[in-house]
């Protein structure tokens, strides 16, 4: 999410600026913190460099837990994944970087003529925007490379408040320079756009159009999925980040901060599950939530349900009587796809979710039960996704669902 932020705030900057965009890779995998200081960001950039990590990892003294950290993240080009060809109608120019080198925009220029921006970690960047205190005056020339001042200099932990970045500043001021680097743009309140009429239906295209159906192997397990459900339109998708909701619930009981959800009180954790529920009833069309309120219809789901009270799913016998429910009895009935953050869903904590919706599957359900099989990444080789020292199942599943979901009912 904050790599498509980020992705979004620089198109509205490219728009305004009538610059080209140069995209940095898409990353897969653990992610590196939301915000950092600009030196500290460039670090972290140019360290994303693969095969300087394997060359580390081999030697006879390798950093601690150098392996682990290789296999949890990998780099993709933006376009294996996304269709970036619509931009073009809206008068947007987008490459993507051929190298690390920032400096000379990812390969695609020779020279040094690179100005830095980012009001978020210099105050120097910074253009007057509600701000309640008096700005330190500064004799830097401004499109020069800003070596850290004092006012800089010291322990940054979170950006500056009440700063921003202007596309009309950068525009009247910064015209001569053939890049701009900028800082993180995951934070769009640091981004002062003229918020145009093309902007707006930019803005409108992407959220429509910006879809990761570009590679062939997750299309075919997207469809593997979909057709198990009982086709488009057939089932409904949750998706928990059951880790902020466990946060939430512990910042209400006053309890200790970090815990993940089979540290939280076991009371309390039932507790958060039944609110969840009625949060999620509250989501869904009002037909189903109200299908799912009433009594289940004597048929072979009711009798499933009854010879097999712990809701354990072995096989796939649950998924078929569900669809024959709703095929045949109650076209309205829910069956879920749940997606969440941890592999824990499953667990008698979830007794109140399972209780209101028996018919709830997740991608793990249909691997186990084979319609979906592991390793469904590299069931049509190919575009490049030749990092063989990561899983491409985990990393490229947050877009694997994002398909299942597009396809289900409204």
């Amino acid at each position: 999410m904050e790599q498509m932020n980020a992705l979004r705030n620089g198109l509205r900057l490219a728009l305004d600026t009538n610059r080209t965009l140069i995209l940095p890779y898409l990353r897969l995998g653990a992610a590196l913190k939301d915000w950092v200081p600009f030196e500290d960001m460039a670090r972290q950039y140019e360290a994303q460099d693969k095969a300087r990590h394997t060359s580390l990892c081999n030697t006879l003294d390798p950093p601690l837990g150098c392996q682990h950290r290789l296999s949890s993240w990998t780099e993709i080009p933006w376009s294996t994944l996304f269709d970036l060809s619509f931009l073009q109608q809206h008068s947007v120019d987008v490459v993507e970087r051929k190298n690390l080198d920032w400096r000379h925009g990812g390969g695609w220029l020779s020279g040094d003529d690179v100005v830095v921006m980012d009001p978020l970690t210099y105050w120097e960047n910074g253009t007057h925007f509600d701000t309640h205190e008096q700005q330190i005056s500064t004799q830097r020339t401004f499109w020069q490379w800003l070596y850290p001042t004092q006012r800089a200099t010291a322990t940054i932990n979170a950006p500056l408040e009440h700063r921003h970045i202007s596309s009309q500043y950068l525009q009247d001021h910064l015209y001569e320079p053939r890049l701009i680097q900028l800082g993180s743009l995951v934070l769009g309140s640091s981004i002062s756009t003229q918020k145009s009429a093309a902007e707006a239906r930019l803005l409108e295209d992407l959220a429509r159009r910006l879809v990761p159906d570009q590679l062939a192997s997750v299309n075919h397990a997207a469809d593997t999925i979909i057709k198990a459900l009982g086709g488009p339109q057939g089932y409904t998708s949750f998706h928990l980040h059951l880790s902020t909701l466990v946060q939430r619930e512990i910042s209400l009981l006053g309890q200790q901060q970090d815990l993940v959800a089979h540290e939280l009180d076991p009371a309390a954790f039932l507790a958060m599950m039944e609110a969840i529920v009625f949060e999620l009833l509250g989501e869904i069309p009002i037909s189903q939530a109200f299908s799912a309120a009433l009594p289940i219809q004597p048929s072979r789901l009711l009798d499933h349900l009854h010879n097999n009270a712990s809701l354990i799913k072995n096989d796939g016998s649950l998924l078929d009587v569900c669809i024959d429910y709703r095929n045949n009895v109650d076209p309205r009935y829910p069956i879920i796809y749940l997606v969440t953050d941890t592999t824990e869903t499953l667990l008698s904590g979830m007794a109140p979710l399972l209780d209101l919706f028996p018919c709830l599957f997740t991608r793990h359900d249909l691997q186990i039960w084979n319609p979906l099989p592991f390793g469904w990444s590299s069931v049509i080789p190919g575009y490049g996704m030749d990092d063989t020292l990561v899983n491409y199942d985990v990393l490229l599943g947050p877009f694997l669902d994002i398909l299942v979901a597009d396809e289900c009912k409204r």
